[in-house]
């Protein structure tokens, strides 16, 4: 396979992309096994700075870390308000 980028051409796939190659393939995995629980997306952790996440939605709402649930309906209530 032949990369083309705008400084050049390479046959080899870049770190970058071999990481969100991972990543996606991760997500995949996890969706087709159908998510339950917040604790069901544990395995990306190994891809993101869960420490270090900011979540910042369309109205520059933030959420930060693991703790929060945007699937909680009163969570986005609560961010929307701020």
């Amino acid at each position: 396979m032949q990369i083309i980028t705008a400084t050049g051409t390479a046959a080899d796939v870049g770190i970058l992309a071999k990481i969100v190659n991972g990543f996606s393939e991760v997500h995949r995995e996890l969706v087709d096994a159908g998510i339950t629980s917040i604790s069901d997306w544990e395995p990306l952790a190994q891809f993101v700075a869960v420490d270090e996440f900011k979540q910042v939605g369309a109205y520059l709402e933030e959420s930060n870390g693991p703790n929060t649930s945007s699937s909680s309906p009163t969570g986005r209530a609560e961010r929307a308000s701020r």
